[in-house]
């Protein structure tokens, strides 16, 4: 998923919207984004007795990406100091380009090892989606 030794916000955003478009393509998304250098993942947690459940939930940068049940959508929050500012459930293609926006930040401030983890999540999705 890289560009001349750089990471390809246009190849990213295709794939990431690829799998979202799939069924369970927000939990795909977030669960393989979670293994990346700098972003905060915490998996599914079923409903338990007088607990109740809780979807995906990724972190990345500034923004924190939910996955929604029964749709290609992700829910979408701008979180600043623990706060969440704005929050929208946002479509395939624009939850997939907020990703990726965030994405880009998070390898511009850390860098190699974050760009790295990041291609490799992305090969993955891409190949799991015919695209790699």
């Amino acid at each position: 998923m890289t560009a001349a030794g750089g990471f390809d916000p246009d190849q990213a955003l295709r794939v990431i919207t690829a799998v979202l478009r799939q069924p369970g393509g927000g939990e795909t998304v977030l669960g393989a984004l979670g293994v990346v250098p700098g972003v905060v993942y915490q998996e599914a947690m079923p409903g338990r007795f007088l607990r109740s459940a809780r979807p995906s939930r990724l972190v990345v940068d500034d923004y924190a990406f939910v996955a929604t049940v029964g749709d290609d959508r992700l829910q979408v929050s701008h979180v600043v100091r623990g706060v969440a500012l704005q929050t929208e459930r946002q479509s395939a293609v624009e939850a997939a380009r907020a990703v990726v926006d965030a994405l880009q930040r998070l390898i511009d401030e850390r860098g190699t090892a974050t760009r790295d983890g990041a291609d490799v999540a992305l090969y993955g999705l891409a190949v799991m989606v015919g695209l790699g």
